[in-house]
């Protein structure tokens, strides 16, 4: 599921996905993937082994549901905000209503299930900024 490889000695961006809905988090693995120089390192269902993977793997930026079984995206964002501050934290959901309280919370960004390609920009976006 990682990929190690190092192009042009450069490490990829290495990305978790955590969704509920196993149709998301293969949509997400596979546009995402297909980013040159993203490596997924992690795939979570629930709330609770998306903090667990997200201590485990420290990737550089976690895509987060926030509306998740066992813990809520935003209680899995709140936990992580305790110890680390470098985690790119993007916020993923349908209920757009919440955006304030997600960036609040300390989201690096927030967009709608229905808004994917600014996924893939932000993304992009953070590789240029890598790049320089």
């Amino acid at each position: 599921m990682m990929r190690e490889a190092v192009k042009n000695g450069r490490k990829p961006l290495q990305i978790m996905i955590a969704d509920d809905t196993q149709e998301i988090r293969r949509l997400l693995e596979m546009l995402l993937s297909e980013i040159d120089g993203v490596a997924i390192c992690g795939k979570a269902e629930n709330g609770a082994e998306a903090l667990r993977l997200a201590r485990e793997n420290h990737p550089d930026l976690l895509v987060l549901d926030v509306s998740m079984p066992d813990m809520s995206g935003i209680e899995v964002l709140q936990q992580i905000r305790k110890n680390d501050q470098s985690m790119i934290v993007v916020m993923f959901t349908i209920e757009s209503q919440l955006r304030d309280y997600c960036l609040k919370a300390g989201a690096n960004y927030f967009f709608s299930k229905n808004e994917i390609g600014d996924l893939v920009e932000i993304i992009q976006m953070l590789l240029r900024q890598r790049r320089t």
